[in-house]
Parts: structure tokens; C-alpha cells; sequence
């Protein structure tokens, strides 16, 4: 089988992990430097060997201090951006729920302007025999033209929903304005046949 890779990390994590590496080299270096006796001819040299392996790994750390300091910077450029599109989702998120809350609103009118209709569509479709057509006439095309007020507030809200995608609130509406229309014609119906009851 395959041996498994590791992640290695971003450019940050990888700069991280080399230094902490060399810095851990040199401590042990540093370490063994402190107690090398220096008692004889072969001690002094492997004193010096250390000594030398200690200003290599200070030459190291030298290239991998700025590397890290880049690569911190890099991260801070990054952090940066990821402040500035959480900055732009925040006030895209406060203008499209107020733009909703809004349209919400809208919404909740129209409603209401379809329930206030409902019953004096209902009175005027039962019929009054003591009324005359005249008087009939007269209350259907009130009702009716409440109706269209109602059907032409639904279609610009549907219109607004659609502009601005909002697909739930363009199917609520849409769906009321049907039951309007399919009303306003139920009406329309109620005039022609009262108009033909109707004296000449």
C-alpha cells in the first residue's frame, strides 16, 4: 500500500513548523555546547564542531525568521479580506432583510385589502331580491372596481417580489392575485346578468 500523505499545511503553518524545528535543533545544540567538558585536546575540538553547528543554525533561523514574518503578513492580508467580504455579507444580509421586512409589510396590506372585499363580494354574488337591478348594477361595479384596485396592488407587489427574487413572497402573491381575478370575473359575470334582467 501507498504510505499516507500528511497535509502540509499553508504557507503559514509550513513556516510555523520550520521554525519551531531549527529553534528546537538549536536548543539541543546549545544545550550540549553548555556541557561539553573541556578537558583535553579532543573535547576542545568537539566544542568547536558544536560551536560551529550552534552559528549554523543561527544562520538558519535567520532565513526562516523573515520567511515566517512573510508569511504572517500573508495571513494578516488574508484575515483581512475574509474581514472585508464578512463586512459586505453584513450589510448585504441588513439591506435584504429590510428590503423583505418591507415588502412584507406590502404584503400583509394587501391581505388585508382582499379580506375587507371578501364580504361585500359575498353580499353582493348572494343577491338581494328587494334590491333592483339598478341598485344591484351599482353595488357590483363598486365591489368590482374595489376588486381591480386589490388585483393591481397584487401585481405590482408579485412585480416587486420578482425584482428582487424573492420567490416565496412572487407565489404568495401571485396566488392571491388568481383568487382576485378569478373573483373579479365571478363579478363581471353578476353584471351581465343583472344588466340583462335590467329595464331598457
Amino acid at each position: 500500500m501507498p504510505a499516507s500523505t500528511k497535509n502540509p499545511g499553508g504557507p503559514l503553518t509550513q513556516a510555523a513548523a520550520a521554525l519551531e524545528s531549527e529553534l528546537r535543533r538549536y536548543e539541543e545544540t546549545a544545550a550540549e555546547l553548555d556541557k561539553v567538558a573541556l578537558t583535553s585536546e579532543k573535547t576542545l575540538q568537539r566544542a568547536r564542531k558544536v560551536l560551529e553547528e550552534c552559528a549554523a543554525h543561527q544562520s538558519e533561523l535567520a532565513l526562516l525568521l523573515p520567511a515566517f514574518a512573510q508569511a504572517m503578513q500573508a495571513a494578516q492580508a488574508k484575515q483581512q479580506a475574509c474581514m472585508e467580504l464578512t463586512a459586505r455579507g453584513t450589510a448585504r444580509i441588513k439591506e435584504r432583510f429590510e428590503a423583505r421586512m418591507a415588502l412584507l409589510e406590502r404584503v400583509a396590506a394587501l391581505g388585508q385589502r382582499a379580506q375587507d372585499i371578501n364580504g361585500p363580494v359575498a353580499a353582493v354574488m348572494d343577491g338581494d331580491a328587494e334590491r333592483t337591478p339598478a341598485e344591484l348594477l351599482k353595488s357590483l361595479e363598486e365591489v368590482a372596481g374595489r376588486t381591480e384596485a386589490v388585483i393591481a396592488e397584487a401585481s405590482e407587489v408579485h412585480a416587486a417580489a420578482e425584482t428582487d427574487d424573492w420567490q416565496d413572497i412572487a407565489r404568495d402573491t401571485d396566488a392571491l392575485k388568481q383568487q382576485l381575478q378569478s373573483a373579479r370575473n365571478k363579478l363581471l359575470v353578476a353584471q351581465r346578468s343583472v344588466a340583462e334582467r335590467a329595464p331598457s
